[in-house]
């Protein structure tokens, strides 16, 4: 009963189950009996909104892009690229840009990889390349970050700590077919 009069005043009563769990953690274990303040999970801290500047090639409308502004359930795929140039990575068309609606330091992007059991190798990112402008179109780095998405279906936060209003995210390396991701969320 504690728990819950706790989880009614901290106001995440009535939220999702997600926010419920969350609070009852943070109100400390059994053996301490230590309330803390509850605050949202760190999902609910990647909710900078934003739009969409420029969209990557996708395979089909069932894969388009804006499946990954939410963790539903839906992916983006990039067109195949198997047995071409591109097999693998390189190709200049996979990028994407977000508009974060204003210039900011944006610290953390959090991404989650594609993973399919019957054909989880063809489809995913490998290494990615993240740089920041003020414009849509142009000026991008000089300033980057680069690494590697590791090859599970969860949640990973990405350090950016880069400023800008438009966030580029390119493709480097991919899966054997193509690219594919199953979540972006910007964070503060």
């Amino acid at each position: 009963m504690k728990r819950l009069m706790a989880l009614y005043r901290c106001g995440l009563f009535s939220r999702r189950l997600v926010f419920l769990q969350a609070c009852v953690l943070c109100l400390g274990c059994d053996a301490h009996r230590v309330p803390v303040r509850c605050q949202a999970p760190l999902s609910a801290r990647f909710r900078i909104p934003y739009d969409v500047s420029h969209t990557p090639p996708e395979n089909s409308t069932t894969h388009a892009f804006t499946n990954l502004m939410d963790d539903q359930g839906l992916h983006w795929i990039a067109p195949d690229r198997r047995g071409g140039a591109y097999g693998g990575g390189g190709d200049p068309s996979f990028y994407f840009v977000l508009d974060l609606r204003e210039t900011r330091t944006m610290p953390n992007l959090r991404v989650k990889n594609c993973l399919f059991e019957s054909d989880s190798q063809h489809y995913w990112v490998e290494n990615y390349t993240i740089s920041m402008s003020n414009d849509p179109t142009a000026n991008f780095g000089p300033e980057e970050v680069t690494g590697t998405l590791k090859y599970i279906y969860t949640l990973q936060d990405v350090v950016v700590d880069l400023a800008g209003r438009y966030l580029k995210f390119e493709v480097n390396t991919h899966g054997a077919y193509s690219a594919c991701l199953h979540y972006v969320g910007v964070g503060v």
